[in-house]
């Protein structure tokens, strides 16, 4: 599991210089050829030196053929150089675009059989920035099958961005719900935090998506004080009750009122009263504010009657007010709302996932892939 970042700004890393690593050659021999310059130290698959096919790149479409008609050698002394065009690629991944290279240049019995995560994470981004997911699209889901089982594990957040981009409609919409239940929110209310934890979530995660997850996360805790206020106030008017009759005028009122006595004593201990405005900002998970109204219902005490006799009035537990319990009511109402949370996605999210599906996967798993492999 990746370690997870401190809520503070991180500084930028400072450059190494670059160590001469050796030329990793992709494709033919004759032909044109482009040097790429790929990542550096200071990233997981350090700086390396890739040695391609120009027309091979040229193939992957419109954002290579603008890095190869913008590339940083001087044009003047072009005609003149036996010198490769060099594409300097300093901020990408290099394992990740090793791949990339490889099914260009159909070297597929290069590929791994197994990526690391943060491996299958980088690979997304790469694809993202340079088009190239219908390129990967037929080994992605051998790649990411031993971590389906992991999807709502802590370190693993990270998934609804390969989701997103690979069209895991599935996944991306099990997690995004996942994590509207389960985060917190910093101080600011801006910021989720990694489940049980007050780390703040940081990573590659598609645009606005975050938001989404804190509107919806907000949400649910707004739905769930919402019923629990409205308890409240049906029992303060004194209309709780539910076995009050004509042969006990005054147990009704009685019922309602140590109701809703043991009730605010109970919200004020949880810091919910007086009543809540907003939630933005509100710490706990909306999971661990089910936790604490559902332990009402062992904590808030049975509801009570009085009984009126000659010695004056004495407080009794009455079984037959056990239907009133306050308790269960909190318990019960929480619960429900937990039980029909929406989807925290927006619908143009929603159709990209089902698209980039479509597109990449479904279509890409039915490319050949069997053509044989180029000399190098």
């Amino acid at each position: 599991m990746r370690p997870r970042k401190s809520t503070s700004e991180p500084k930028e890393p400072e450059r190494l210089p670059l160590v001469a690593k050796p030329v990793e050659r992709f494709g033919k021999t004759k032909g044109s050829k482009v040097l790429l310059l790929v990542g550096n130290d200071c990233l997981p698959g350090g700086f390396r030196q890739f040695l391609v096919s120009q027309s091979c790149l040229q193939d992957l479409g419109p954002r290579w053929q603008s890095l190869l008609c913008n590339r940083s050698r001087d044009r003047l002394g072009e005609a003149f150089s036996a010198s490769p065009k060099t594409i300097s690629l300093r901020d990408e991944d290099a394992n990740a675009m090793r791949l990339i290279m490889h099914v260009a240049h159909l070297q597929f019995t290069k590929l791994p059989k197994s990526l690391d995560f943060q491996d299958i994470v980088h690979l997304a981004d790469i694809a993202a920035r340079f088009d190239a997911h219908g390129l990967v699209a037929s080994h992605i889901d051998a790649w990411v099958a031993p971590y389906h089982g992991r999807l709502l594990h802590p370190g693993y957040e990270e998934w609804l961005f390969i989701a997103y981009h690979f069209g895991y409609e599935t996944e991306y919409l099990r997690l995004a719900k996942h994590l509207a239940v389960h985060c917190r929110v910093d101080p600011s209310g801006r910021w989720l935090l990694a489940p049980s934890t007050d780390v703040v979530l940081e990573g590659k995660f598609p645009a606005d998506t975050l938001a989404h997850i804190n509107e919806g996360r907000r949400q649910i805790l707004a739905d769930m004080l919402r019923g629990t206020y409205e308890l409240w106030t049906s029992i303060s008017e004194g209309i709780s009750c539910k076995i009050a009759n004509e042969n006990e005028p005054n147990s009704g009122e009685v019922c309602a009122a140590i109701n809703l006595f043991n009730f605010t004593r109970y919200l004020r201990g949880l810091e919910l009263f007086p009543m809540l405005k907003d939630t933005t900002t509100y710490h706990p998970s909306p999971h661990e504010l089910l936790t604490m109204l559902s332990n009402a219902r062992h904590i808030i005490p049975i509801g009570m009657t009085v009984s009126a006799g000659r010695r004056g009035s004495v407080s009794v537990r009455s079984g037959r007010h056990g239907r009133c319990h306050v308790g269960h009511e909190v318990a019960t109402r929480a619960e429900r709302v937990l039980e029909n949370v929406a989807w925290p996605v927006e619908i143009p999210t929603l159709l990209s996932i089902k698209r980039n599906a479509g597109e990449y996967r479904y279509n890409g798993a039915n490319a050949d892939s069997s053509e044989d492999e180029t000399s190098i």
